[in-house]
């Protein structure tokens, strides 16, 4: 016979065995294949999604036991839509708490809700091994199914609990993934799923897992606010205090008092406590960590760290704020939430938007609540003779008497609004020689309130113009006004003109 006849003689007894081997009955005792159902059924990973998309998901609960630790998300009720929502409206996202367990302490959060998402969807779909192997303990190993390298994994949907211990992945450079398995109740089998990467989901750090969010503070369930801040040197103590109940209108600010120092009016107190409800960690750090107790924070040093305290009927927030860590490049600023097991390193800027001074949590107001809307008559005075400028008002029309002239009532009302709209920023370490404030180059003297308040401007530095508001025999503090803005005051007669409308275009032929 010749070597090509054997040659394609051999091949074919090859398949045939192969045929033999793939189509018979498999043995009595071989490992019955993993099979479990999914919430939407066994289609692909596109027809699943599709068919999930007015689905709401019915896991409850999500189980993470591995190295040690146990992490525990649960789904949170479904907020209503608001009575006022379209029927169209996109609905609120699912919200989840997080709980972990590790060297006996339990830590709580709230969970990235993607996250949680994501492990839910991988029992979207029904799993079904492609392979299963019996194998020895000292093998497991091979598939990362050992103790060191397998996840327990247990997702609720009532009234059935899925239990999975999850293993190696394998990804080929090209082609799907696979996925190695076990039932947890037959931990001497091995099932491969073909086509699924059932580990990537839940293999997710505990930091990278919670919300890096910190605190829940309604503005309108705040009674008190305490900041202490050594380092201040005008205010190292400030208490804020509500003026009246939440919800009872009038204007930001009104709602609050500033009891310690006294003499000033608070500011936008309501914007300020968001503030402090947005701060969000950049990282975790155990404080029971060998080297956590070793970090120089600063948490502790009575001369340096700024202690902030959020009063509600339910008990008191103390945030405590540190140095900030030079060694990273951000260089986060360390902080302590009083009560809590856990210390946090938070980005620079929200440490600055809540350890505010007295200059930042007052009126910022130009005229720190008083309207010059209410004005009975206001002069502009510019250095030298040239442009003074006096109006008075009659009822609720304003006029130019000085100089003479026909003016824009409007024009003069939207002036008094500008007024009103101007914030500034407090220069309390610049003395009046320094800002041109011993000579000023443009003033403004209203009649309100029964009183006379002048506005006086000085020196321009870096875009920025100084300026102080006076009243009777009060002297303001020294501020400075985005120049732009200052710019705007200064209001020339030809400002106020009443401006004749021009004509009107002629009509088309």
């Amino acid at each position: 016979m010749k070597r090509s006849t054997w040659i394609t003689l051999s091949v074919f007894i090859a398949l045939l065995g192969l045929y033999f081997v793939q189509t018979r009955s498999p043995a009595p005792n071989a490992p019955a294949a993993l099979s479990i159902d999914g919430y939407i059924g066994n289609f692909s990973e596109q027809e699943a999604r599709s068919a999930a998309k007015d689905k709401p998901s019915p896991v409850t609960r999500i189980v993470l036991k591995r190295q040690g630790e146990v992490i525990q998300l649960d789904r949170q009720p479904q907020e209503p839509p608001p009575p006022d929502a379209k029927p169209d409206a996109p609905k609120p996202e699912t919200k989840w708490t997080a709980q972990r367990t590790k060297n006996g302490k339990t830590t709580q959060s709230q969970a990235l809700s993607f996250r949680a998402q994501s492990m839910s969807e991988s029992l979207m779909r029904s799993i079904r091994s492609s392979f299963s192997l019996r194998v020895q303990p000292k093998a497991l190993a091979d598939y990362g199914l050992d103790a060191e390298h397998a996840m327990d994994v247990e997702i609720t949907l009532p009234p059935r609990t899925v239990k999975l211990r999850v293993g190696h992945v394998d990804k080929p450079e090209q082609g799907e993934p696979s996925t190695w398995i076990q039932d947890p109740a037959h931990l001497d089998v091995v099932h491969q799923v073909a086509g699924r990467d059932l580990r990537t989901s839940f293999d997710v750090a505990w930091s990278d897992l919670r919300d890096k969010s910190l605190l829940s503070i309604d503005p309108a369930a705040v009674l008190r606010a305490e900041l202490d801040i050594p380092t201040a040197p005008k205010a190292p103590r400030i208490v804020i205090e509500r003026a009246v109940p939440a919800g009872s209108g009038g204007e930001a600010g009104s709602a609050w008092k500033i009891s310690e120092p006294i003499g000033y009016s608070a500011g936008d107190i309501d914007e300020w406590l968001k503030s402090i409800g947005r701060v969000s960690a950049s990282e975790f750090i155990d404080v029971t960590d060998a080297a956590a107790k070793k970090m120089d924070t600063g948490l502790d040093d009575t001369k340096t760290a700024a202690r902030v305290t959020v009063v509600t009927d339910k008990g008191k927030t103390v945030l405590v704020f540190g140095k900030s860590d030079e060694s990273r490049p951000a260089r986060e600023v360390w902080l302590r939430i009083d009560g809590r097991d856990e210390l946090f390193l938070v980005p620079t800027f929200s440490r600055d938007q809540i350890v505010q001074g007295i200059d930042q949590l007052r009126d910022r107001h130009l005229l720190a609540g008083h309207k010059a809307a209410n004005a009975l008559s206001f002069r502009i005075e510019p250095s030298g003779d040239a442009g003074r400028i006096k109006a008075a008002r009659k009822g609720d029309a304003w006029s130019v008497i000085e100089p003479t002239m026909q003016a824009s009532g409007k024009s003069l009302t939207d002036f008094l609004g500008e007024l009103d709209a101007a914030k500034v920023e407090f220069a309390g370490d610049k003395t009046a020689a320094e800002t041109g404030l011993d000579a000023p180059t443009w003033r403004m003297a209203l009649e309100l309130d029964g009183e006379t308040w002048t506005i006086a401007l000085g020196k321009e530095v870096e875009g920025s113009t100084f300026g102080r508001v006076s009243h009777g025999a009060v002297s303001g503090d020294i501020f400075k006004l985005a120049s732009w803005n200052a710019n705007r005051l200064k209001k020339k007669p030809a400002d106020f003109e009443d401006k004749p409308a021009p004509p009107a275009p002629p009509a088309a032929p």
